[in-house]
């Protein structure tokens, strides 16, 4: 076992299901290192998250969806999050249920909202689109501090 993990090199990162960390790596936690005490993870790494002369810093993954760098996303490049404008479309047989629908989303807070008519050549059938401003959403209703995939936490860890 010990010399498969010499091939992994130093700097790898990989998810790991259990608190207790096993010998050679660390958790990424934006913890500060010496780079006397950990020579190649500090090669690896640098400065890239935080550190000066013999002190260094691994990533901060705490919280973190990693996603895979490009040609416009440095590695370690962090962004905030964020949920972009889009439109909800409905439509109904009557007046009532069109009102229901623009009165729930007014209620929400929700702004932009325009009617029409003729949905896919009914006549009888109205249809309405709601653009979603979530800055503009009432924070009664939404009151979390995030919008996330169901997900499930383990620790990131860094090879030294």
């Amino acid at each position: 076992m010990t010399s498969l993990l010499k091939l992994i090199p130093a700097g790898s990162v990989i998810c790991y299901p259990a608190s207790s960390i096993p010998a050679g790596w660390l958790l990424c936690s934006g913890g500060s290192y010496s780079a006397t005490q950990y020579p190649s993870l500090f090669n690896a790494v640098r400065y890239k998250y935080g550190g000066q002369n013999d002190s260094f810093n691994v990533p901060d993954l705490a919280d973190q969806f990693i996603r895979g760098a490009s040609a416009s996303s440095d590695v370690g490049e962090r962004q905030d999050d964020l949920l972009k404008t889009h439109q909800h479309s409905s439509a109904s047989a009557d007046d009532t249920e069109t009102q229901f629908i623009v009165g729930y989303a007014q209620t929400m807070g929700v702004e932009g909202i325009e009617e029409g008519g003729g949905l896919l050549n009914k006549p009888n059938l109205r249809a309405i689109t709601i653009d979603t401003d979530i800055n503009n959403m009432d924070p009664e209703i939404y009151d979390e501090n995030e919008t996330r995939p169901a997900n499930i936490a383990f620790a990131y860890i860094i090879k030294y």
